[in-house]
């Protein structure tokens, strides 16, 4: 009793603590959450829609969320190290971030409207027409997109924690509604994930706008400043963005919708590691920016050793037990996606830590490097996917997915080596590392 009483008051000294671990264990806790929150939405809709019904549905939201973030122009991360260095200029660039990223939402709905029938030839007329229509939530991702920027910068994490909490909670309370009374269809279901995000973030822009104000007086030299970095920014995350979805946008062409279904179930549950990193790199890059580089180096690398190692031992479990998880969270007709979904979570796990170690090149304005990196992974993911998917199915996909990661790994460590000077056996964990958790506990 004594030592749980102990621990309790330990996480409530980290928890109350103004510290940058304590930020990154809210934001750690408050993903565990989300993703208990999407396990719930995702058992909901695979065994209302069945394999068929989730490849249908998959394919009618992916856009909305695909094509948004590939014409970022690297604007939220822009906004994000700009607002950290220009503090004088925050209002001016945050109101010409809006105003950008409104417009850019609006360029992709109509490349969408263009190029989705082209590319879905093979979905019915049904599927086509509601994956154009779902586009209209593209001003709403970018809006998104620049107010998280703006409340990392502002050190709001409680704030970001809830606004990112409450739309998937929304969309359980909806699908919950739909289940009982037996409406989930693949458009009930897409609506309901869509829906709630639209009021958080209108809510959201005008409480940053009420601080801010709207300024547009300097709008030419935020643009200037946000484009400059953005641009070299961008390749980040048009590549990543693209390395993230591409195998769901290529195999959506050629796949069945059952086929389809058993990707996205099994992608979907594989990147619940994905948490880790997200929240690590949420805290890590605001407070990177503007320390000296051998500070900036290594915190990048004591983190990343640190959630791979945590990162690897969750993937690990998890390939053990996935043949009765799956199964009994999803049901007997997803059986079929054990095996892919043991390839993804390894693939999880390493992306997550090359997105780490990328924090160090932005956060020393060197987001070049870390295109080449992507750049160099994309181009391996297409052949691989065309090469070994019709040879070996689902578990091509997976494992082409996979092998071009270990690419991006490798480019990426020999940015460090070459650029960083960094030795080989930084990769690994260290018993400082140890220490250093356990200092950072104490505080």
């Amino acid at each position: 009793m004594q030592w749980a009483m102990k621990s309790f008051q330990l996480f409530r000294n980290i928890w109350s603590a103004d510290t940058g671990f304590s930020h990154t264990l809210k934001t750690m806790v408050i993903s565990i959450g989300i993703v208990v929150i999407n396990m719930a939405t995702g058992i909901i809709t695979a065994r209302g829609l069945a394999p068929t019904g989730r490849g249908d549905q998959s394919a009618m939201m992916i856009w909305s969320q695909f094509l948004p973030f590939i014409l970022t122009f690297g604007l939220p991360a822009a906004l994000l190290y700009n607002m950290k260095r220009y503090k004088e200029e925050r209002a001016s660039l945050f109101s010409a971030s809006i105003v950008l990223g409104v417009m850019l939402g609006f360029v992709a709905i109509g490349i969408g409207v263009l190029f989705i029938p082209w590319w879905l030839q093979s979905s019915s007329h049904e599927v086509v027409m509601y994956a154009q229509w779902f586009l209209l939530q593209a001003p709403i991702v970018m809006l998104l997109l620049m107010n998280n920027a703006v409340l990392q910068v502002e050190g709001e994490f409680t704030l970001y924690n809830r606004l990112r909490y409450v739309p998937p909670f929304a969309t359980l309370v909806l699908l919950c509604v739909l289940m009982s009374s037996n409406r989930l269809t693949p458009v009930s279901v897409s609506l309901s994930y869509l829906i709630p995000t639209i009021p958080i973030v209108l809510w959201s822009t005008h409480h940053l706008l009420k601080r801010y104000g709207w300024k547009l007086l300097h709008f030419k030299r935020s643009c200037q400043r946000l484009f400059g970095y953005g641009i070299r920014s961008y390749g980040i995350d048009l590549l990543g963005n693209i390395s993230n979805h591409l195998d769901k946008v290529i195999l959506v062409a050629f796949l069945s919708a059952k086929e389809l279904g058993l990707y996205v179930v099994a992608l979907s549950l594989a990147r619940m590691v994905n948490i880790i990193y997200q929240s690590a790199i949420t805290v890590l890059f605001p407070k990177a920016t503007g320390m000296a580089k051998e500070k900036v180096v290594d915190i990048t690398l004591t983190v990343f050793r640190i959630s791979m190692f945590i990162g690897l031992c969750i993937a690990l479990i998890l390939t053990v037990i996935a043949p009765y998880v799956l199964v009994l969270l999803y049901g007997e007709a997803f059986a079929e996606a054990i095996t892919i979904f043991q390839i993804l979570l390894f693939d999880a796990v390493l992306a997550g830590g090359i997105m780490i170690l990328a924090q160090a090149f932005m956060a020393l304005n060197l987001p070049g490097k870390v295109t080449v990196t992507q750049g160099i992974g994309l181009s391996v993911t297409l052949p691989l996917v065309i090469v070994l998917e019709p040879l070996l199915g689902l578990v091509g996909a997976g494992a082409a997915v996979l092998i071009a990661t270990c690419f991006r790994f490798v480019a990426i460590w020999l940015q460090y080596w070459f650029v960083l000077k960094v030795k080989v056996w930084k990769l690994f964990l260290l018993p400082q590392d140890v220490r250093w958790l356990f200092q950072q506990l104490k505080r």
